[in-house]
């Protein structure tokens, strides 16, 4: 598969699941995505929005 990838890493185990509610964002370990697209201005869309995503995710119980 052609394209950029992006491999995005956590410190929170509940971002993850987040992320992947973005379309052709998928979970790889409990604290990491991944995500392929074939241009660089499609691989930087689907970066911002999975930022904007999982800052505001909140956790289901703190600690």
């Amino acid at each position: 598969a052609h394209g950029y990838t992006y491999e995005v890493s956590f410190d929170a185990a509940h971002l993850a699941p987040a992320a992947t509610y973005i379309p052709g964002v998928v979970q790889t370990d409990p604290l990491t995505v991944r995500f392929t697209l074939p241009t660089m201005y499609e691989a930087i869309r689907c970066f911002r929005a999975l930022t904007r995503v999982v800052t505001s995710a909140v956790e289901n119980c703190y600690g």
